[in-house]
């Protein structure tokens, strides 16, 4: 069996109570070898959120930009 939990909150959701699956991708230059060339790296992190945390911290972000 699978849990899910809220990465803000902790809670575990269920089906009704879950929201979105978010998956934050970041490029980063770092700096390596000898040369200290730069080279870049992609990172990327899922994250799951629930509707209470959803509605409160991110659905801000989305009604703004209409």
């Amino acid at each position: 069996m699978l849990i899910v939990k809220c990465d803000i909150c902790k809670k575990e959701v269920d089906d009704t109570d879950f929201a979105c699956d978010i998956k934050l991708v970041e490029i980063k230059t770092l700096l390596t070898g000898k040369d200290l060339g730069s080279q870049k790296v992609k990172e990327q992190n899922m994250y799951q959120i629930c509707r209470d945390c959803f509605s409160k911290n991110l659905a801000k972000l989305f009604n703004e930009k209409k």
